[in-house]
């Protein structure tokens, strides 16, 4: 027997019209009122669950953290009409890569991030990545892009800018001033003092250059492939990683993704605390920001469905199916939005992973909110309901 929440939530379903396989009109796969992405890794074909068709069935658009070096895998997604995004850290502990450079942060202490100009961190984590990628594509149409997450940048080393002697070197070439005799920890304190201050500048150094580093890399990306999109989370538009990447690889056929993180509302180390009225996403805010650099972008909201152990016991970040829908729907129909995204998408598809984090939910509720709130907002989603019920019974029974 179905529960009453999942008879719910398949009325809604039925009660939306339209049904049609993505891609079918001959637009480009962005290029529809809205896009929704799920984020992360769902495994192979011998999975007991068949993740690529529980997207297909929802009205995905792609998967970021998707592309396999097993031929059958991508041509199954292209199949389930799943287009597929490759995924990059830039990020890592420098020492695992010979002849890395470490950032430095302000007070001239060694990061356990990368300089973000090291050549063999760059070639390493970011360029090879990305070639082998858009060259799978030529082989592969349903492989469009590569993300970037370049989280610990922002936030766990706290490194900001990179004052590493390099770095340093080369502002006080650009400047064009005598080097001066300090010590790494005073170097932005010398920055400050000056009359102006160069602060700002070099913060501008390294984003014309960062800019330049990403502009090589889109030239080479999008001689093999036009379309080939790049996109970049945590978002932070006026953040000298998100304003090089996006300057330098967007263009007229290929925008830039950005992936908000700011629209969590699962629980309280992760973004906003869930609330019932006047939250908004902050859509508007980011492409005044975007708006001001001259690309062509994409903007996305974020749900992240994960909790922590500790914060299963707190009512307000219960991941229940209503939530779920709640979200989706704030996130994808706000005018300013071009859809949504969420992840990890793994723990709703191995049925052990959901077990753990959803305890008292049906699987098959999840999708079916999924596909109910996507069909709700104009999304294609394939497939009449009782074969989707047929298929979803399958999963738990």
């Amino acid at each position: 027997m179905i529960k009453t929440s999942l008879e719910l939530v398949t009325l809604m379903t039925i009660l939306c019209a339209g049904s049609c396989m993505p891609n079918q009109d001959g637009k480009q796969w962005w290029d529809r009122p809205k896009i929704v992405m799920a984020y992360g890794s769902i495994g192979g074909l011998d999975q007991p669950i068949d993740g690529y068709k529980l997207l297909r069935l929802a009205g995905v658009s792609a998967l970021v953290g998707g592309g396999s070096k097993e031929d059958k895998v991508n041509e199954y997604a292209k199949e389930q009409g799943i287009n597929l995004i490759g995924l990059g850290y830039a990020w890592g502990i420098p020492h695992l890569i010979p002849s890395c450079r470490s950032a430095m942060n302000e007070k001239g202490q060694i990061s356990t991030a990368a300089c973000p100009f090291s050549e063999p961190f760059w070639e390493f984590t970011i360029r090879k990545p990305v070639l082998d990628t858009v060259k799978m594509s030529l082989k592969h149409s349903n492989i469009v892009g590569f993300f970037v997450d370049s989280e610990q940048y922002a936030v766990y080393p706290n490194i900001n800018i990179c004052y590493c002697d390099d770095c340093w070197e080369k502002f006080i070439e650009y400047i064009g001033v005598k080097k001066p005799d300090i010590k790494p920890s005073e170097r932005v304190k010398w920055l400050e003092s000056q009359n102006p201050p160069l602060l700002a500048e070099y913060r501008n150094l390294v984003i014309k250059r960062f800019t330049e580093q990403y502009r090589k890399l889109a030239e080479e990306v999008h001689a093999i492939n036009p379309k080939f999109v790049f996109g970049k989370l945590p978002e932070a538009p006026d953040y000298w990683y998100d304003i090089g990447m996006a300057i330098g690889t967007a263009t007229e056929e290929a925008p830039f993704f950005v992936l908000m993180e700011g629209t969590y509302a699962c629980a309280p180390s992760y973004g906003s605390k869930p609330q019932r009225s006047g939250w908004e996403p902050g859509y508007e805010e980011l492409r005044k920001e975007l708006d001001r650099l001259n690309i062509n972008y994409k903007v996305l909201g974020g749900i992240w469905l994960t909790i922590d152990s500790k914060e299963k016991a707190d009512k307000r970040y219960t991941r229940d199916v209503f939530q779920l829908y709640d979200q989706a729907y704030r996130l994808g129909s706000h005018p300013a939005s071009d859809g949504y995204w969420f992840g990890p998408v793994g723990q709703l598809t191995d049925r052990d992973s959901y077990m753990t984090h959803y305890p008292g939910n049906d699987l098959r509720e999840y999708w079916l909110a999924l596909r109910s709130v996507n069909r709700f907002m104009g999304i294609p989603v394939p497939d009449d309901e009782k074969s989707v019920l047929q298929f979803l019974r399958r999963i738990d029974d």
